[in-house]
């Protein structure tokens, strides 16, 4: 089995704020048992704010979930602990606590406000002003705020001092320039703006850059960092547009600049001067009417941009606008500036996986399942979708409690279960034209979502 290696999973996105899965209510609202260490942080909180009636917070995501933080934020070589907390006065919102070892005892040494917000979103320590010491970084949730703020500050005489802030909705934190400083790359949804966040000339943190996405974008499905061919990077950008049609954004961070490559506020919105032709063919290979993102198939780094067609068969549905539209994905990489395609694929989205379509398919598939995910029925076109008596390969997603004797013999495990989930794959008898997979291409040809 091989799985899709997100570029986040593998190192090259150091933080993003939506790839993250968000605790549940339930997650929430069991209180984790404290170690020896975070019980005695609790009893020196408890004593400096003269109460036990609060409730600990607990960050939804990045590398620190827990309420209590245990980091050296003033350079002395002993750690201090920062303790998200909100008090049961009406009307509080989220605070951060900040407490020092001293004398073989916690003590609190600092409070402040988490600028009105109901959640903490993350916290993070990066070098963004100097490598000699860490930025403190908190994403905080304002209550009655479609976007998050995020928070960067200093630790500088037993104080939070507030060196730059910004609204995001998600966010990528990294080195673009190589220079030992990181730099922060933010999506603002609501105003459809990224912005680039470095230390400027000056040594300060500020912005550096921004982009306007353009107007038409409804939705971010996906924020990647990842390479285009060689060594450039990019950050890719999966974007849902009017009537449910998607689309990918490629923005190239050089020398302190954003520079789209696609540029949708062209393209789509017919903003900013005329697009060239290449700009063009390429947003046509990014143009699909399914939820497929950006992904790293092989684990090279290089990021895969989809675009679909309707699969043979179905053109006809797709002109007339019908939901039950079965699609061929192709996925291309950018190379000197233009979008190439490296191979297609069979996407089930809902059963999560898809399916590399040999090249000794092309133009002779399609795929069948009469709205079922959990069965899909790979078969050489003929004239029409009910001649199913030439029929390649069926994949079957079964639950763990389901045996195989309902199924047909000879099936084929699929890599390893994905939850309450298998694979199975059946190759039906050889037929004359040549065209079923043997059992080595199959599984070859088999990627989990």
């Amino acid at each position: 089995m091989k799985k899709i290696s997100a570029i986040f999973l593998a190192g090259l996105l150091l933080f993003s704020g939506c790839s993250f899965p968000a605790a549940t209510t339930a997650d929430l609202m069991r209180a984790p048992k404290l170690t020896e260490e975070q019980a005695a942080v609790n009893r020196a909180l408890s004593s400096a704010l003269g109460t036990e009636d609060y409730k600990l917070k607990y960050p939804l995501s990045g590398s620190y979930r827990s309420a209590y933080v245990f980091y050296d934020v003033d350079g002395d070589a002993v750690q201090e602990a920062l303790v998200f907390y909100q008090p049961s006065v009406e009307g509080s919102g989220v605070r951060i606590n900040i407490l020092d070892y001293q004398n073989g005892e916690w003590r609190s040494i600092y409070d402040i406000s988490g600028e009105g917000s109901g959640d903490v979103d993350y916290i993070t320590f990066e070098s963004m002003e100097s490598k000699d010491y860490k930025n403190i970084i908190i994403g905080w949730r304002p209550e009655n705020s479609v976007e998050k703020l995020m928070a960067i500050y200093t630790f500088e005489d037993n104080r939070l001092i507030t060196r730059f802030d910004e609204r995001y909705s998600q966010f990528i934190i990294r080195d673009f320039d190589q220079d030992g400083l990181m730099d922060i790359v933010t999506l603002s949804l609501r105003r459809n703006m990224m912005t680039l966040v470095s230390a400027g000339q000056s040594g300060e943190i500020e912005t550096t850059d921004t982009l306007d996405l353009g107007q038409n974008i409804k939705s971010i499905e996906q924020m990647l960092l990842g390479r285009l061919s060689g060594s450039r990077q990019a950050i890719f950008l999966d974007v849902m547009l009017e009537r449910s049609s998607y689309a990918t954004e490629i923005i190239e961070i050089e020398d302190g600049r954003l520079t789209p490559l696609i540029d949708l506020s062209r393209v789509y919105d017919g903003e900013g001067g005329d697009p060239s032709p290449q700009q063009e063919e390429n947003f046509i290979l990014t143009r699909r009417y399914e939820p497929i993102v950006c992904m790293d198939s092989n684990g090279d780094g290089i990021i895969e941009v989809p675009s679909s067609q309707p699969l043979l068969g179905y053109e006809e549905a797709y002109n007339d606008l019908e939901e039950n539209v079965m699609y061929l994905t192709t996925f291309s990489i950018l190379q000197q500036d233009a979008l190439t395609p490296v191979f297609q694929a069979c996407v089930n989205i809902e059963a999560g996986y898809f399916i590399k379509i040999l090249p000794r398919w092309e133009n002779r598939l399609t795929v069948v399942s009469d709205g079922n995910p959990n069965q899909w029925q790979f078969i050489e076109y003929r004239e029409n979708l009910n001649d199913l008596s030439n029929e390649l390969l069926r994949i079957t997603r079964v639950s763990r409690g389901d045996t195989l004797d309902r199924f047909e013999r000879n099936q084929i495990l699929l890599g390893t279960s994905r939850g309450l989930y298998r694979f199975y794959g059946y190759i039906p008898p050889v037929q004359e034209n040549g065209l079923q997979p043997t059992e080595a291409e199959l599984k070859e040809m088999f990627f989990l979502l």
